[in-house]
């Protein structure tokens, strides 16, 4: 928070949120959006008949909320920076800028050959197989804009995973490029789609009708009917597509992840209620403002990119990278000289991606003037202290907040509710984890009967933790409560795990099994330490 009116406002929104959580979003819904028939019912959800319902009756356009409405009065203002693959030869990175005005052209050509060239309906579902570049990003806001349903592909996915995405989205057009450079390797993007197809005819199960492909320059295009060469058929087409008006609760996109089985599943994005989601992730999350340089490294196939690439930037009016690469080629300064030249101001990567830097040099960093930062994030999994640490410290030089984007949550017979939550303001004792449970039985009198209690808590939480995150994601601390945690404020939750890790529960910490490094703390059963009357009110 930059002041102390920004945190009274960020406490008194969130009050707002769990008391009136109807008016908050309604308000919320209306400043981040541009409607076309503003929404009915806020929650229409019933979730004892499974029905989950957000914005009922509303109408609106994605691709007219991250492009028309800035195009309009900042067209010149850069959408998109496309850092561009980096090869040996490069002393430096190359970027290319595009303005809201280019990328909303870019938008309505692709719509119309869409429309026009291959007969997409709204409903219809579009498979994108493309580098991390602008016309992917165009592309899937030309879906959006006439109403159909894109679902990206990782570029690195090969012809199995390919095929069974397409035959599960029921695809009728691929839009996919010559190649893409990752590094040091060449992804033979429209051969693994050619190959796809084949297989998909042999057993009857192609839907696809048309392969719009970028040729990139020095390519041929292929030689079967279906496929027609991209910016040849954009050059013809009208340069504005009008944008179709959608239902809050149609899909967006698709977005598939690899289950337990060898299927993929693919789970429906809907319109209003992901793009609230992520325009205010981007502004609250972040503390985004307008003329700063966002980056989040992640390829387009993958949910933070749709996220915190693409649409929550966008939706804000502001100015995102397209990261195409990767952290450690040609060298391990690959980030870093890119946000000395770009003055990143906010940079976001995977865990994966900074064990990989530290693995090779922990003084990747210091060539560099990585000065314009002032928020780092990591996320996608879990991460060590060691990582956590070292992106603080090197890369964040202590001076930037650093979050990870990471919350999971379960249940048990005896738990109602538990949250693993990272402890992380200061780079000391409190990087360590704790658990808050909420029990809602009551405990056993018995002294017997009381430990098994605990013992059958502290299992399922390290079940469930072990479940999600792994044996190294294992607390220090799990603190029972009785009263709902969600009735505390975060400064209050912050300053009781921060007194907690500094020692100041020390004598009512109670060892269940030391081997497993897992203490109980039990505000229900445990008297309070008279100091100043701190925690009278928890008593």
């Amino acid at each position: 928070m930059d002041s102390k009116s920004d945190t009274v406002d960020y406490e008194a929104m969130y009050d707002e949120s769990i008391k009136n959580p109807t008016e908050f979003w309604s308000r919320q819904a209306k400043k981040f959006l541009k409607w076309i028939k503003i929404f009915d019912e806020v929650d229409g959800c019933r979730l004892e008949e499974g029905v989950i319902s957000w914005f009922t009756g509303g109408q609106l356009n994605v691709s007219y909320n991250c492009l028309d409405r800035h195009a309009v009065k900042n067209g010149e203002r850069t959408a998109l920076i496309w850092e561009n693959n980096r090869t040996k030869e490069q002393i430096n990175g190359i970027h290319e800028c595009i303005s809201y005005r280019k990328l909303l052209e870019m938008t309505c050509q692709i719509a119309n050959v869409l429309r026009t060239n291959c007969g997409i309906k709204k409903g219809d579902r579009i498979v994108i197989y493309m580098p991390t570049c602008p016309l992917a990003v165009a592309a899937m806001l030309a879906c959006a804009r006439i109403g159909a349903v894109h679902c990206v592909l990782y570029s690195v996915l090969g012809v199995r995973d390919i095929m069974k995405r397409i035959k599960s989205s029921e695809a009728k057009v691929v839009v996919t490029a010559q190649k893409a450079f990752v590094g040091d390797k060449c992804l033979h993007l429209r051969s693994n789609i050619d190959k796809t197809l084949k297989l998909l005819e042999k057993t009857n199960e192609n839907s696809v009708n048309h392969v719009l492909v970028w040729k990139m320059n020095d390519c041929d295009i292929g030689d079967t009917l279906r496929d027609t060469d991209l910016e040849t058929a954009m050059k013809a087409a009208p340069t504005y597509c009008e944008p179709v008006a959608m239902e809050s609760e149609d899909p967006l996109f698709i977005m598939y992840t690899s289950g337990t089985t060898d299927e993929p599943t693919g789970i429906l994005h809907t319109q209003a209620g992901y793009l609230l989601c992520a325009a205010m992730t981007h502004k609250y999350v972040f503390d985004y403002k307008i003329g700063e340089v966002f980056a989040c490294v992640a390829d387009l196939g993958w949910i933070a990119a749709h996220t915190s690439v693409v649409y929550g930037p966008l939706c804000n009016g502001g100015t995102t990278v397209l990261f195409q690469g990767t952290a450690t080629y040609p060298d391990s300064g690959r980030y870093w000289e890119m946000v000395e030249r770009l003055k990143v101001n906010h940079f976001y990567t995977s865990p994966a991606a900074i064990k990989k830097l530290m693995k090779d040099n922990l003084n990747c960093v210091n060539d560099y003037n990585v000065s314009s930062l002032k928020t780092i994030a990591l996320g996608g999994e879990p991460i060590s202290t060691a990582t956590w640490m070292w992106y603080y410290t090197a890369v964040g030089r202590r001076n930037c907040l650093l979050m990870t984007l990471m919350g999971k949550q379960g249940k048990s017979n005896n738990i109602e509710n538990a949250s693993y939550i990272g402890l992380s303001s200061e780079p000391s004792a409190t990087t360590d984890a704790c658990v808050v449970v909420e029990v809602r039985k009551s405990v056993p009198e018995s002294q017997q009967k009381c430990k098994k209690f605990y013992r059958d808590i502290l299992e399922s939480v390290k079940s469930s933790i072990i479940n999600i995150a792994g044996e190294h994601a294992l607390p220090r601390f799990v603190l029972v409560v009785r009263e709902s945690v969600y009735t505390w404020s975060n400064k209050m939750c912050r300053s009781i795990y921060r007194d907690m890790a500094e020692g100041f529960f020390k004598p009512l910490l109670k060892h269940v099994d030391p081997s497993e490094n897992i203490v109980l703390l039990d505000y229900t059963t445990s008297p309070l330490p008279p100091v100043a009357n701190k925690w009278e009110h928890l008593q």
